[in-house]
C-alpha cells in the first residue's frame, strides 16, 4: 500500500483492537467496515484480509484471558471445529 494507506491500515487495526478488547465487540465486523471504507478491495478480499488480521489478536486475547483463569479449554477444540468448517463453507460460496 501507499505510504498514507499504511498509515491508514495501521491506524485502523490499532482501533479495533482497543474497541475489541475494552468492549468485547467483534473485530471482524469493525475491520470489514474499515476495509470497505478504505475501498478498491473486492468484497471476498475484504473479508479474507479481516480473516487473517485476525489470527494475532485472537491469540493474544485467548492467551491473557487464558492466564486470568477465564478460558475454558474444554470447548476450544469444538468451537474451533465448528467455526472453521462453517467460515469455510460460507467462503466458498
Amino acid at each position: 500500500p501507499t505510504p498514507a494507506r499504511g498509515v491508514y491500515y495501521l491506524g485502523l487495526g490499532a482501533a479495533v483492537g482497543a474497541a475489541s478488547g475494552m468492549l468485547g465487540i467483534g473485530a471482524g465486523t469493525m475491520m470489514s467496515v474499515g476495509l470497505a471504507l478504505a475501498g478498491g478491495m473486492p468484497h471476498k478480499t475484504m473479508l479474507g484480509t479481516s480473516f487473517a488480521a485476525q489470527i494475532g489478536p485472537g491469540l493474544s486475547g485467548a492467551w491473557a484471558h487464558h492466564r486470568l483463569g477465564n478460558l475454558r479449554l474444554d470447548l476450544v477444540p469444538a468451537l474451533v471445529c465448528g467455526s472453521a468448517i462453517g467460515s469455510a463453507g460460507a467462503g466458498a460460496a
